[in-house]
């Protein structure tokens, strides 16, 4: 009878999970789409429901922790993004759009994944081509897929470039409902992290110490979450950090020296009928010093010199950590932070549904 009910509950497992349709983004490559996202402080978002009819509610977020700004993804061919000449295995080309500046993804479709094979921002001289591509999705995406690749990529530290091996873990281990907090509800949601993890050794030239070696360890995750309603993720949560160490006896003795932690954010698809009215702050507005140690200044002429103002700090885990009534913020602002840890910080103003925000650096 034991091995009876055994075998049951593993048929219906097994039927169940057939049950389940394959994300294959049907959309993936339209031109004609245009998907608008917007942004959250995204530290204490929990996205770690897993499993079938799994549920991941954004409802709670706190509207005072979306960011200003519409983010624009859409696709354009080929011929159409810049240094298409580099990219020539690209099958799709991704762009990302905020405030103006435009970011590239070129991405090939090799059969049954997506690849990323570079990236370019419009910031930069040139564009990032990868030595070997790297794994963005499974395609078709299914539950309980599961894959680790180790690839080589450049990283600039300490002002040289260096080649060293990433170790991508990839699973999609949830399937199920996002509930969005404009109202919007996504059902046949699958959800899939990707995480990139280094950890290696480089031998540098220190002004005080000489000759030293030193251990960096470093992490950047990505969990996204997918639906066939889309030629996008529907939502993209990013976290990422770093620790150096200081090499006395390699595997024995290692201090650590310091460590990043950068915010963590969190993007998802964004449609009309939102309660929430988010507009950028117009006109000149300035804050310095940046990095700061005791004294933040803000400016913004006399536009809001009589008008009361909110200020915001979130920590990189997304955290309010400070919170500010102005009557008016003049030109020149002063703002206590040596109470502050030395970190990344997010800096929000409101003022009457219009929003500013700046990555602060705590020293």
């Amino acid at each position: 009878m034991k091995k009876l009910l055994l075998f049951c509950c593993s048929l219906f497992f097994t039927l169940q999970l057939s049950a389940q349709d394959l994300i294959t983004l049907p959309k993936l490559g339209d031109t004609n789409e245009t998907y608008q996202f917007r942004s959250a402080t995204g530290g204490s978002v929990d996205l770690s429901a897993s499993g079938l009819g799994a549920v991941w509610d954004l409802t709670d977020i706190d509207p005072d922790s979306i960011l200003p700004g519409i983010q624009l993804n859409y696709f354009v061919d080929l011929e159409d993004a810049p240094f298409n000449d580099l990219f020539e295995d690209a099958d799709y080309v991704l762009v990302e759009e905020i405030g103006g500046n435009k970011e590239y993804t070129y991405i090939e479709n090799a059969n049954d994944r997506l690849l990323i094979l570079g990236t370019y921002n419009e910031s930069e001289m040139q564009p990032a081509v990868f030595p070997e591509p790297v794994l963005l999705s499974l395609l078709p995406v299914a539950f309980m897929d599961e894959e680790t690749q180790t690839a080589p990529f450049v990283i600039e530290f300490f002002d040289e470039p260096d080649t060293l091996d990433v170790t991508l873990n990839y699973v999609a281990d949830g399937y199920g409902t996002l509930l969005l907090p404009n109202g919007v509800v996504i059902e046949d949601a699958l959800k899939f992290s990707n995480t990139t993890s280094f950890n290696t050794l480089f031998d540098i030239d220190d002004e005080d110490l000489g000759e030293v070696t030193v251990r960096v360890v470093g992490t950047f995750g990505t969990t996204q979450i997918v639906s066939n309603e889309y030629g996008v993720p529907v939502l993209s949560r990013t976290s990422q950090g770093a620790e150096i160490f200081l090499v006395v006896v390699e595997n024995v003795i290692e201090v650590p020296v310091q460590s990043f932690e950068f915010p963590t954010t969190v993007e998802f698809i964004w449609e009309e009928g939102t309660s929430v009215n988010n507009i950028l702050f117009e006109g000149e507005l300035e804050v310095w010093p940046n990095p700061v140690q005791d004294v933040l200044f803000i400016s913004t002429g006399e536009r809001f010199s009589n008008e009361p103002v909110d200020i915001f700090i979130f920590d990189s885990a997304g955290k309010m950590v400070l919170h500010k009534k102005a009557d008016g913020l003049g030109s020149e602002y002063q703002l206590e932070v040596s109470g502050l840890v030395p970190g990344f910080y997010q800096l929000m103003l409101h003022n009457n549904g219009r929003y500013f925000t700046e990555r602060l650096i705590v020293q």
